[in-house]
């Protein structure tokens, strides 16, 4: 594009944690690998745009992700693909997979989108976690 910073991945999305739940897991876990798109993001019904609010909703879709409930069967109780740790005060993957694999590439590449624009996210995942990212690296 014009700007040099290439291809962006515009998305309007709801704050209601349900709606912005499947609007993260809709249109993340299309993002293609071999393209990185810069994310540039707006609330509906809300007249900010810019790296802050885009920073903002990676906050908040990382949280929703993080807590929201999955139906994970018939006649069973939804749960959320993480466990919290209350002592550490952080999450780590449940032992029983609950959660589609769109959703856990939604995860990914809502990290990938972090990174990309250097957002601090809450340190809501243990150190081994990440460990195990780089480690993937080389």
């Amino acid at each position: 594009d014009e700007t040099g910073e290439g291809p962006r991945l515009h998305l309007k999305v709801d704050r209601e944690p349900a709606a912005l739940f499947n609007s993260v897991v809709n249109e993340l876990s299309n993002c293609r690998e071999d393209r990185i798109s810069r994310l540039c993001v707006t609330f509906r019904g809300e007249p900010g745009e810019g790296p802050g609010v885009t920073r903002e909703f990676l906050g908040l879709a990382l949280r929703v992700l993080l807590t929201h409930k999955i139906e994970s069967g018939e006649g069973q109780e939804p749960t959320s693909a993480w466990e919290y740790d209350e002592q550490l005060r952080t999450y780590w993957f449940r032992d029983e997979a609950v959660g589609s694999p769109e959703y856990f590439r939604a995860f990914g590449a809502l990290l990938g989108h972090a990174m990309l624009t250097e957002t601090r996210l809450p340190p809501a995942l243990p150190p081994a976690f990440y460990a195990l990212l780089l480690r993937s690296l080389g």
